[in-house]
């Protein structure tokens, strides 16, 4: 009982809290010319809602739930009383739609009601969110909450619509260039420290905007919406806009939509019926023999979940390259977190300002410019490849480029295509609040641009017009595999000295190259992310880390590991000169992307330190990917052969 007491006095004083809190805002925003009157008021509100609790008998829980009732509806009325006569004023003097003015006061009405349609809208729409002052600045609200909304009113009849608002706060000119450590206020007049320290981080709205999702009745339109907004707008001197609207749909798909839908149903009935004949064919003695017979079972088979399963996990190496997965998956961690950071969604990443401390240190340089990472998949890449063509030829006793070009296109292309392919069909069923401004549009991108990836020249193109973005590491995949299986591959067949000179001539000429056109063209050193803008680090990549010939001399010497693995040449060294070439490869791994803090921090390089940078970067650290795979695969990696997975 002392329990129950304890709760319901709590409760109560919360309430009473309430109310008085609400009612004095409210009362300002009226502009309530007596105090003391809505003092009055306030308290006969508290005593209305104390005399419901106290009237229910407390030992009934039925008792004390009613009473709960009765007193939140109290206090919608008392809110109510104040927000009304606010309401009727500005749906009067806004303009906005007959049916939209009707529906929002059927709404008023309904939740002075307590019903639970229009209490559920009010709980589906964003709020204040904890951490708003460390940079969480969205609040999407209940999506799905609100679209599954239905008035229960036969006049005037409508279902909930979700809309997506944004706030741009009043920002000076933006800079054409500025980073983590611009100030763009001089608040040392504010009298306000809070003022004062979140002005510290007004550049990041140039680029991010605060997000609230709310939502409506959908007899009110995105202009109804926007005329509200509009009011807003010119109390606080904020730019406050509707960004999308939407109600419950069915998805609506167009002919390539279907058609390639069509194609996935073909597929998924194929692997079912083959999967399911080879199980019946494997309890049969003479499946074997039935099978050799007949090449159209063979590949109908081709589709049986059975036999891609055998051939996926089956393991045919047969030298000790187990090292090269596990930098693989090591490398594939370190992709995965990099991602997180420079892919993610800006208006949904709560606590970004953590993020501007983390820049501050050094060792976040491991994010900041980890694109370096993409590197490693290009030299294991290359080597694996190299070494499987060179194993070919030798059992072949030929070099045929046209039939490798074709198996090597088909391998790359089937994957990649099936992706964007399931994009686009399974996309527009895939809802959420953020789905019109990111889904949408990627979607939409496939849908115009698809075969810039399916032709692998996707990194020729600007970011913004590309479909699925990360597909630039298979263009550029493919055209470095073009070029040395043309003009690198048959020396190395025919006479590898002479391959092996060509690929170190190669190696060089590439490097001043990119030197010399970072040097005249002004481009970044780096795709480091060391500004708050998209749009700048986008530029960045674009120019930084998309084009072809910037990864060339990573592949090259994936090239030449492959070779060696081919060849199974072994070096013998003293372990003394051993542990000392694995320490520089280990500080190379760590000093290449550290080295760029100054960077982060607001200093510019001199021009020729940034094209010597970029320059170089990318070889130093594939010699040393190179050097691990290599030490680790023969087997003189010492105390470093944990990489391998069966060590």
């Amino acid at each position: 009982m002392k329990r129950l007491i304890s709760f319901e006095f709590v409760t109560i004083t919360f309430i009473v809290f309430f109310i008085h809190l609400l009612h004095s805002s409210f009362a300002l925003i009226a502009n309530d010319t007596s105090e003391n009157e809505d003092g009055d008021d306030s308290v006969i509100a508290s005593e209305k809602i104390l005399n419901e609790f106290n009237n229910g008998n407390k030992s009934n829980a039925n008792s004390i739930w009613i009473a709960y009732g009765n007193g939140i509806q109290i206090l919608f009325s008392e809110l109510l009383k104040q927000l009304l006569p606010l309401a009727l004023d500005f749906v009067y003097e806004s303009n906005i739609s007959a049916s939209c003015s009707s529906s929002l006061l059927k709404t008023f009405v309904a939740i002075k009601e307590q019903k639970s349609w229009a209490i559920r809208m009010i709980d589906a729409s964003g709020r204040f969110v904890p951490g708003i002052l460390d940079g969480t600045i969205t609040s999407l609200g209940s999506f799905d909450e609100c679209l599954q909304i239905k008035s229960a009113d036969s006049e005037v009849s409508f279902v909930g619509k979700y809309c997506l608002i944004t706030g741009q706060l009043p920002l000076p000119p933006k800079p054409s260039k500025y980073g983590f450590e611009t100030r763009l206020l001089n608040l040392s007049e504010s009298r306000s420290e809070l003022i004062m320290d979140v002005g510290r981080y007004a550049q990041i709205f140039y680029d991010m905007v605060i997000r609230v999702g709310i939502c409506v009745p959908s007899a009110c339109s995105t202009h109804d919406v926007q005329i509200i907004l509009n009011s807003l707008s010119k109390r606080t001197l904020a730019e406050i806009k509707v960004k999308h609207c939407e109600t419950s749909k069915a998805a609506t798909l167009n002919d390539v939509q279907l058609f390639l839908g069509c194609c996935f149903v073909v597929v998924i009935i194929l692997v079912t019926i083959s999967t399911f004949y080879e199980l019946f064919f494997q309890s049969n003695s003479q499946s074997d023999k039935y099978k050799s017979r007949s090449k159209f079972i063979s590949a109908f088979l081709a589709f049986s979940l059975i036999s891609n399963g055998k051939e996926f996990f089956a393991d045919r190496s047969t030298t000790n390259i187990n090292a090269i997965d596990g930098i693989r998956v090591l490398s594939m961690i370190w992709m995965f977190v990099i991602h997180v950071y420079f892919f993610f969604i800006e208006e949904t990443f709560a606590f970004s300002r953590n993020f501007f401390h983390a820049t501050e240190d050094v060792l976040f340089q491991l994010i900041i410019n980890g694109f370096v990472i993409n590197d490693t998949f290009f030299v294991i890449g290359a080597a694996m490849v190299t070494r499987s063509i060179l194993r070919s030829v030798k059992m072949n006793k030929r070099l045929n480029i046209i039939e490798i070009l074709m198996k090597y296109l088909f391998q790359m292309l089937v994957p990649l295509s099936f992706t964007i392919a399931a994009l686009i069909v399974f996309g527009p069923f895939i809802r959420g609040p953020l789905s019109f401004e990111y889904l949408d549009i990627e979607i939409d991108k496939c849908m115009r641009n698809y075969i810039y990836n399916l032709f692998f020249v996707s990194n020729w193109f600007k970011l913004s017009d590309t479909c699925y973005p990360s597909s630039f590491y298979l263009s550029v995949q493919m055209q470095l595999f073009i070029f040395t299986l043309s003009a690198i591959i048959p020396f190395l067949v025919k006479w590898p000295p002479i391959g092996i000179c060509i690929i170190s001539f190669t190696i060089c000429s590439n490097t001043i190259a990119i030197i010399v056109a970072t040097y005249l063209l002004r481009y970044p050193a780096a795709a480091v992310y060391d500004s708050p803008s998209r749009k700048q680090f986008y530029e960045k990549i674009e120019k930084s880390h998309l084009p072809t010939y910037l990864h060339l001399s990573p592949y090259l010497i994936g090239v030449v590991l492959g070779y060696i693995f081919f060849k199974r040449k072994k070096i013998r060294m003293p372990r003394k000169l051993n542990f000392f070439i694995w320490f520089i490869a280990i500080i190379t791994l760590f000093t290449v992307p550290l080295s760029t803090y100054s960077l982060t921090i607001g200093y510019e390089w001199p021009l020729f330190i940034s094209a010597t940078y970029a320059g170089l970067h990318r070889v130093i650290w594939s010699l040393s990917i190179m050097w691990i795979c290599y030490s680790c695969a023969s087997g003189t990696g010492g105390e470093f052969f944990f990489i391998s997975l069966q060590s």
